[in-house]
């Protein structure tokens, strides 16, 4: 029998008092490899393995860079190889087989929990969708970086952010190509937007309200005035074209909110993507909540290095274009009381090494256009906007030695989303992705581990104030698959994430798992009943199952119930 500490008595007390039946992964992922152009795969070989591949005839066959990668995440490539569709099902059988059994969402990774056969708590899943065919310095003037001309397929390598794309060397991407000996007809390797679009709605309709769906908003591809008509390609659209896809609690449709991904190469707020204040304030106004990567890991434009050269080579275009701009976001603001914002970047140098010219234009690129403080204009501009900070930093949590955490982050990127989330009322951030066991950089002690890290500021969380308000800003999420492709381990298996978080979660404060799986995502992602009720008719409209959605809708209903129910508690037990 297994032993009873103090901090088990308290954990199943607290349970009693607060409980729910629903446990929300705010992050995840399901859209197929075969989205990624090489480009951007041929950088990330380059972090992991310090190899340029890109001048390597071999390496222009998909299969074959699936095949070197396979090398350090057999399992996270064999997951990539399936289609958007297939691998959103995977993932909701995965998230089900997790969840099963349990009556109480306290009652998860519980040895002292008691299991009830067929019983099901709702477990909703945030998936977020990957647009990267524009992520380079030309996907400004919407071009993507496959070209196609005369039959051949390539894409440039560029040589310069001060010279023109083309000027760079062309590299054959023949491999990319499929010959189909039915019609002739020539068939992309490369999974278009318009295919993943298409199979994740279909997901969405194959669990209805289980897998809430993230539509991805590229400003470089939602690039023209408002009433431009999209084609059925889906190469370009109208700025606000995003929203007749976007369910609110007056509109009905199939898309649950927003993701972004400035890391493949724009900025949060871009003066060369002019509608983005007329964005940003339609989703505020709408109660639209966006998800976005704020992390120095995960996908990567190919041209990062050159961002600093194109934007010091071409400030006089920013410097016009952000007139224009700064005219939309004066109509934006007119009667608000607040005056605009177009600071940027980070208040302190970040990681910058002048004697390192390759690394120089590394930290640039992610000090203007990835860092949390690229995000600050947008907030000061629209402090209602939902947003989620995805990944409280990521990697950061490995910098070190330990001591250096001695009275708080030793990360700025850290401390600025902490900042962030609390000066701002819906500013969230999520704790997706995460390595627990990567080993801190420079520390002494072989144990020392992002657990240690982490596990710091969980305790802050629960003990110092200038942190208490994380309570409420902090979402749980997997970014399932994309944990396959970050770590080898047991770890980066869905259940055994989600057991890992709550286990350690539960230890400093049981009700930190309430609140990261089910109060905060629910409030970050503006869940509300008419929402649902939209998105459900949305869903049956486009071929779900009626019963299936009507039951899915009903447990959905009744949790925001207790949502209301429990944010009353927590607040009691705070004070």
């Amino acid at each position: 029998m297994a032993r009873i500490y103090a901090n088990d008595a308290v954990r199943i007390k607290l349970k009693k008092i607060i409980n729910a039946t629903g446990i929300m992964d705010g992050h995840a992922h399901h859209n197929s490899g075969a989205t990624c152009p090489l480009p951007l795969i041929y950088t990330q070989v380059m972090e992991a393995k310090n190899i340029d591949v890109s001048d390597i005839p071999w390496a222009h066959n998909r299969e074959s860079m699936e095949l070197l990668i396979s090398t350090l995440y057999s399992e996270g490539v064999k997951i990539q190889k399936m289609s958007t569709f297939d691998m959103g099902n995977h993932l909701a059988r995965l998230n089900k087989l997790t969840y099963a059994n349990i009556v109480g969402s306290m009652d998860f990774a519980d040895e002292f929990a008691k299991r009830q056969a067929g019983a099901r708590i709702s477990t909703p899943l945030v998936i977020a969708t990957m647009d990267m065919e524009r992520a380079h310095i030309a996907g400004y003037d919407g071009q993507t970086i496959y070209h196609e001309e005369d039959g051949k397929l390539f894409y440039f390598k560029r040589s310069s952010g001060a010279k023109a794309e083309r000027d760079g060397k062309k590299i054959d991407l023949s491999y990319e190509i499929i010959e189909n000996k039915g019609d002739k007809s020539k068939v992309l390797k490369l999974k278009k937007w318009a295919i993943q679009f298409e199979q994740t709605w279909k997901v969405a309709c194959a669990n209805p309200l289980h897998m809430l769906p993230l539509y991805f908003f590229d400003p470089r591809r939602f690039n023209r005035a408002s009433g431009t008509v999209m084609p059925k390609i889906m190469e370009y659209g109208a700025w606000d074209k995003i929203f007749d896809y976007i369910a609110t609690d007056t509109k009905s449709a199939l898309w649950f909110g927003i993701k972004m991904y400035p890391s493949l190469g724009h900025k949060p707020f871009d003066e060369l993507c002019e509608y983005l204040p007329e964005f940003y304030h339609r989703c505020q106004k709408a109660k639209i909540p966006i998800l976005t990567h704020c992390s120095p890991g995960g996908m990567t434009s190919h041209e990062a290095e050159f961002y600093r050269e194109f934007d010091h080579h071409n400030s006089s275009l920013h410097d016009a274009k952000k007139a224009v701009q700064y005219k939309k976001l004066l109509a934006c603001l007119a009667g608000t009381g607040l005056q605009p914002s177009q600071a940027k970047g980070a208040p302190v140098p970040w990681g910058e090494s002048a004697d390192n010219k390759e690394r120089f234009d590394m930290d640039y690129f992610f000090k203007y256009y990835v860092h949390p403080e690229a995000w600050r204009p947008v907030l000061e501009n629209f402090p209602d906007l939902h947003i989620n900070l995805a990944h409280f930093g990521g990697a950061e949590w490995t910098r070190g030695p330990l001591n250096e955490w001695d009275k708080g982050p030793a990360s700025e990127w850290v401390k600025s989303i902490v900042d962030m989330t609390k000066k701002f009322k819906y500013c969230y951030t999520d704790i997706s992705c995460f390595n627990l066991d990567a080993k801190i950089i420079n520390e002494e002690h072989d144990d020392r581990t992002v657990r240690t890290t982490f596990n710091l500021i969980l305790h802050w969380v629960r003990d110092k104030e200038e942190y208490k308000h994380l309570r409420d800003k902090v979402i749980f999420g997997t970014d399932w698959y994309l944990t396959h492709l970050t770590r080898s381990d047991e770890g980066a298996e869905y259940g055994n994430y989600c057991r890992e978080f709550k286990r350690m979660i539960d230890q400093v404060d049981p009700t930190f798992w309430i609140r990261f799986t089910l109060v905060n995502p629910w409030t970050c992602y503006s869940i509300t009943k008419e929402k649902l009720q939209n998105m459900k008719e949305a869903l049956c409209d486009a071929g779900a199952d009626e019963i299936k959605a009507q039951k899915a809708l009903d447990k959905l209903l009744a949790l925001d119930d207790e949502v209301t129910r429990i944010k009353g508690q927590l607040e009691q037990w705070d004070k």
